[in-house]
């Protein structure tokens, strides 16, 4: 009695597979209690008081018929039991019309609901906004893929998922197995390093590519030390030679006593050695360049151009060249000491080439702006330069006219200077023409 009650109990409270067993036992036990209570009252039947024994004999049919038809005390169901409740991977059982027949707490989880809600419900109830997923579950090949899945509260998973049809004996349809092994994290993961992938990737790339720059910058550089090796070389050497010259004349000239010509000979030495001096002094100051700066600082262009004006002052009243400033120049920032020898180099170039120009003009001013900088000017309308030597002449000792005094040096200065502040310098022009030289740099407006 006591037995029965303790089942009747737990009837409920069973999972559904062994619902059946238990009721099956629970009517084994009843049956023959039933059976006492007609003797027990007084009753007769089938014309004895007590029918006991014949109430044991069908529930020891109704235990054996529980045997075989639900597998009763049967090992295979607890242990179906044990692995679908305790898999982490979610299990769907549906039938042949596409209704949930079984779904274990895996399942459960990610659907966010309970197994009273959904058996017996249609998939396409279930999961009425994705007909992707609707259809995936009418195939009636086995298939497997990756399915993306938000539940209810809006969380997303990644299952990789596999559906299986399940046939009889005749082969004949009867439902299909749906697994589902929730891959999100290692799908997380799997995109966290492609991302870090790509990255690497691109900073190869950019690498490779920065070490190429570096490469033909490096290929530059040799080649413009092996020009200005050979050009110092020829440049220095020409002076020598000219003292090497002149010191045996002067010996000529002491020993015949011509004061005349010792004179002559001396200035032409000490011109030589001048000349020397000037180029050891441009080269000196070009190798400073980048190594040896000031601190940067916002600088009055206006302020810049009237002191450079002041240096060469000499010349643009000698020439009585004509300077036109543009009025409210911006505020530059640089060196200072660096960028007042752009201008002055500047000035000073467009001043010794005006020829025979009857009104030299130079002009500076801005006019625009690339990449976020000014394009600031120094024009002149003097002999102008070929445009085949646009190039050349901010090359080290290029000069297009030797005839005119200089050490070639001052360009090359002008451009390693303008590059240091991050800008480029260029020229416009053609011969007879005027020339038009733009550099870039940063303003502080």
């Amino acid at each position: 009695m006591v037995a029965t009650i303790l089942f009747v109990r737990n009837l409920f409270r069973q999972q559904r597979l062994f619902r059946a067993q238990t009721l099956i036992i629970v009517i084994g036990f009843v049956i023959p209690f039933l059976g006492t209570l007609p003797g027990a009252a007084g009753f007769i039947i089938f014309g004895q008081r007590d029918i006991t024994p014949y109430t044991f004999g069908i529930a020891n049919l109704i235990f054996a018929w529980g045997l075989f038809r639900y597998g009763l005390f049967d090992i295979v169901p607890i242990a179906r039991d044990a692995v679908m409740e305790n898999m982490s991977d979610a299990v769907i059982v549906l039938d042949s019309q596409s209704r949930v027949v079984d779904v274990n707490p895996s399942a459960l989880d990610g659907l966010e609901t309970t197994a009273s809600q959904v058996i017996g419900l249609p998939v396409t109830q279930i999961f009425a906004n994705r007909p992707d997923l609707i259809d995936l579950f009418k195939n009636i090949q086995p298939i497997r893929e990756d399915v993306t899945y938000e539940s209810p509260s809006g969380r997303r998973y990644v299952f990789d998922s596999f559906i299986s049809p399940l046939r009889d004996q005749h082969n004949s349809l009867i439902g299909r197995l749906v697994v589902a092994r929730d891959i999100t994290e290692q799908r997380m993961v799997e995109a966290e390093l492609h991302k870090t992938h790509l990255e690497l990737e691109s900073r190869v790339q950019r690498r490779t590519v920065e070490l190429e720059v570096a490469n033909r910058e490096l290929e530059d550089k040799n080649a413009e030390l092996e020009r200005f090796t050979y050009t110092v070389s020829h440049d220095l050497k020409t002076p020598l030679v000219t003292i090497s010259g002149y010191l045996g004349y002067l010996k000529e000239d002491i020993r015949t006593a011509n004061m005349d010509r010792l004179e002559k000979d001396s200035q032409r030495i000490a011109g030589a050695v001048e000349k020397m001096q000037r180029l050891l002094n441009d080269l000196l100051e070009l190798s400073r360049i980048g190594r040896i700066s000031n601190p940067f600082e916002a600088i009055s262009f206006d302020g810049l151009v009237k002191e450079a004006l002041d240096i060469v002052h000499g010349r643009l009243e000698e020439r009585n060249i004509t300077v036109q400033i543009q009025p409210n120049l911006p505020l530059v920032y640089g060196d200072k000491p660096r960028l007042m020898e752009v201008l002055q180099n500047l000035i000073d170039n467009a001043a010794k080439f005006f020829g025979d120009q009857p009104h030299p003009t130079i002009e500076i001013g801005v006019n625009g702006e690339e990449n976020g900088r000014a394009i600031f000017f120094v024009k002149d309308n003097g002999i102008g330069i070929a445009p085949e030597y646009h190039e050349q002449i901010f090359g080290l000792f290029n000069r297009l006219d030797t005839q005119i005094e200089g050490t070639g040096i001052g360009l090359a200065l002008v451009k390693r200077i303008i590059e240091i502040h991050g800008g480029r310098i260029w020229v416009e022009s053609d011969f007879g023409e005027g020339s038009t030289f733009y550099f870039t740099l940063e303003t502080t407006q």
